[in-house]
């Protein structure tokens, strides 16, 4: 019976003509004039071209509502629960004459509705995943044997090849972004961060049978990415030149919350120095690491410098008014990351507030191409050992620690004046709220520990008058 149904189209349309006895509930459905004895009919087509074949359709059953009316989504990428309060009411159900699926042009698949009464509105709604072209007409001479092979420049210009890919910071709530994308794509929750061919190898040859493969989406999670630009593998040149529609997402965080989190981390691990040692503290101009700290060290001050990365995307002039806010190791020469990219802060992903955290979720989903609330009931942290030594850890309001977050905090009083006022503003960067996410970014220059005050010329006094230092310049 599938193959029959997928066999009956008319003018590239497959019309589903419901047989209704008094035009309220439905038990029969047509498909090209099969019947189909299901209270709900789910539709899964896809064309692959040049292969001259088509997937069968996948029947399913179900309700909408409480009703038996009939409705349609395509794979697992829209939830029940959002076909039934946004894609056919009940009303509308009961209108309905006729029900279209369109294999779209822009690359999704389009339902269209049409009947009488005033209860029915002719429309046109996007559902479901991206199309893909077949998977070997990403790489050169489509030919794609091995993971080593290339891709195309431009790979992705006529379908989306990796719709996403989150590329930083470390310990900016990645973790968690991508165990909840991960409903979505198949994605190993660790980083990998491998030349961008064999991403997409891994992502279509080998993800799909280990995390998923009812899922629509393709993504990858490589917070080196951005932290290393510029001194690390080319992963977001890379990008820009063979899949430039893939959308970047990126993570930020109060610097000195960050710090805390990322030493305590790895000091749980490994026996690392003190914080307050100038292993941490020195910075570098030639021969550097990761954000420009001394090569081999894996973290230093100025690794909390997030606007540093986000300038090199060149999404902004950095004329003369803006470079005031920014490092002087941003190179002016550097050429433009074509993707799109998409910013938040780690407060927004543990946000209390249910209606801004589902609009977060929902301009995401609209982000990457996905309709509808990309599902978000999943945490996780990673904190190094559970039963590391407590004397390892820092407590990052000692006053012992008080130049680090002077240090830490003169690069929040930067990002703060240069995020909101520019990056924001560039081309092909989105938010979910501006006003939200800087209202956040506006506490970077403010202490956590409500210890340390600015008083201008990177200068800051402890207010606590048992200090020992009261005043620290930079």
């Amino acid at each position: 019976h599938l193959a029959s149904a997928n066999n009956n189209c008319m003018d590239g349309k497959r019309r589903l003509t419901s047989r209704d006895g008094k035009r309220r509930r439905r038990s029969i459905v047509r498909v090209g004039g099969m019947a189909v004895p299901l209270v709900l009919l789910a539709v899964l087509e896809a064309r692959q071209k040049g292969k001259g074949s088509d997937r069968l359709l996948q029947l399913s059953r179900g309700k909408v509502g409480g009703h038996g009316y009939g409705h349609l989504y395509y794979g697992s990428s829209v939830p029940s629960t959002e076909i039934e309060s946004s894609i056919l009411s009940n009303a509308e159900m009961s209108a309905a004459e006729s029900i279209y699926i369109i294999n779209s042009t822009s690359g999704r698949y389009d339902l269209n509705v049409s009947g009488r009464g005033e209860d029915t509105k002719d429309r046109s709604r996007t559902i479901g995943g991206p199309r893909r072209e077949p998977f070997d007409t990403f790489f050169v001479n489509h030919s794609a044997v091995e993971s080593y092979q290339q891709l195309n420049v431009n790979a992705d210009s006529s379908s989306m090849v990796l719709d996403f890919a989150v590329i930083g910071y470390p310990k900016c709530g990645t973790t968690t972004m991508i165990a909840n994308l991960g409903q979505l794509a198949p994605i190993p929750a660790g980083d990998i961060c491998t030349p961008v061919h064999k991403t997409v190898w891994y992502a279509y040859k080998n993800w799909p049978g280990r995390h998923g493969m009812d899922k629509p989406y393709r993504g990858v999670k490589c917070p080196a990415a951005i932290d290393s630009f510029g001194t690390g593998p080319p992963i977001l040149g890379d990008l820009s030149k063979y899949l430039p529609r893939t959308k970047l997402i990126v993570g930020i965080r109060h610097p000195v919350k960050w710090y805390s989190s990322f030493y305590n981390m790895q000091a749980a691990n490994f026996k690392i120095p003190p914080a307050d040692d100038i292993y941490y503290t020195e910075g570098c101009t030639r021969g550097c690491g990761k954000g420009f700290c001394k090569a081999a060290r894996l973290f230093c001050l100025n690794r909390a410098r997030f606007h540093l990365g986000l300038a090199q995307l060149m999404k902004t002039p950095l004329d003369e008014a803006e470079r005031q806010w920014l490092p002087p190791e941003v190179d002016l020469s550097a050429p433009r990351v074509r993707n799109a990219v998409f910013l938040y802060d780690t407060d927004q992903l543990g946000d209390t507030n249910e209606k801004r955290t589902e609009k977060f979720w929902t301009d995401l989903g609209r982000f990457i191409g996905y309709d509808g609330v990309i599902p978000h009931d999943l945490y996780h942290g990673s904190h190094g050992r559970r039963d590391a030594p407590k004397t390892a850890l820092i407590d990052i309001c000692n006053e012992r620690y008080d130049p680090i977050r002077a240090r830490l905090l003169e690069h929040g009083y930067q990002m703060n004046k240069w995020i909101c006022a520019y990056f924001l503003k560039g081309d092909g960067v989105a938010v979910s709220s501006k006003d939200d996410l800087c209202e956040i970014i506006e506490q970077y220059q403010i202490d956590p520990c409500n210890k340390l005050v600015r008083t201008g010329n990177e200068t800051y006094v402890n207010t606590d008058s048992n200090a020992t230092t009261r005043v620290i310049r930079l």
